[in-house]
């Protein structure tokens, strides 16, 4: 959304992913202290990064953007709102060359040869009920659906894409070896979504970024996509359209947007950033 402020502004766009990103990952290189480019080609301007601190720079957050497209939340993007964040994706997002042979080599011999329905379940810290979130989704009304368009005959396989360990059981209960999907692809079996779990796996926060993407991007090849509201449907969404590709089917589930948290689901999300905090401090004190 920055972007898209930056080019109604008629600006020139400078991303910079820093200590604050949650893919920002101290075992990176000490030349990548940009987050943005582990994954992407740098979007800079030499100006700037001779003087970062000069006044005649701004910084955009996603409410300028949202005001462009006319919408409150990041939650209510409708299919122009979702064309037009595609055109700016496709000006100015390019993969560098390691994300892209990555992608490729993920990517292609999954779907290769198979019409395939792509799925994105948004579970953990969704069932929280936060306010200003959408409500979240159950995975049996996802496996309902995605068994509703797997009984027309249209598709090989399904293929998911999920933060919640729970939902990727229950899929492969119901489709078994109809089911693709990442294994090695890291996941939480709580109400903490991945992003808020550390792990002692080498550049675990870099790869955290890397698997999304990857999901994100095999879920735009697919011929068709069942999702709910999320950032990461969104992405599918915009993206698909950037390549220049449209789904057969798109089918969006939506239950609204949460008016107030569940106080008893904070209490649990509290309790387990404490663990994950002592858990990092662990961490890297035996390291």
């Amino acid at each position: 959304m920055g972007l898209l402020g930056s080019d109604k502004l008629g600006a020139k766009p400078v991303v910079m992913w820093g200590k604050h990103c949650n893919y920002y990952d101290s075992g990176m290189e000490p030349e990548y202290n940009n987050a943005f480019e582990y994954y992407f080609e740098p979007i800079t301007c030499h100006k700037f990064l001779d003087n970062p601190d000069s006044k005649a720079y701004i910084e955009l957050d996603d409410r300028f953007g949202n005001h462009i497209l006319g919408v409150t939340s990041s939650y209510q993007y409708d299919d122009s709102q979702i064309k037009t964040t595609a055109q700016i994706y496709k000006k100015y997002i390019k993969l560098n060359k390691k994300t892209e042979e990555y992608l490729k080599e993920s990517i292609s011999p999954l779907l290769f040869g198979k019409r395939v329905l792509g799925v994105h379940v948004r579970g953990t810290d969704y069932n929280l009920g936060i306010k200003n979130h959408p409500h979240v989704i159950s995975v049996d009304e996802y496996v309902a659906k995605v068994k509703e368009l797997m009984s027309t005959g249209k598709y090989d396989a399904v293929f998911i894409a999920t933060d919640d360990k729970n939902a990727l059981n229950k899929f492969g209960e119901e489709f078994g070896e109809k089911l693709l999907y990442y294994s090695d692809a890291f996941r939480s079996d709580s109400i903490m979504g991945p992003h808020s779990l550390e792990d002692d796996r080498p550049l675990h926060r870099y790869k955290l970024g890397l698997e999304v993407l990857r999901d994100v991007y095999t879920l735009a090849w697919c011929d068709s996509f069942v999702c709910g509201l999320s950032q990461v449907s969104f992405a599918v969404r915009y993206i698909n359209y950037a390549l220049d590709r449209i789904f057969d089917e798109l089918v969006i589930l939506n239950h609204g947007i949460n008016s107030d948290n569940s106080k008893i689901a904070a209490k649990m999300y509290k309790d387990l950033a404490k663990e994950q905090k002592d858990f990092q401090h662990d961490l890297h004190k035996n390291t």
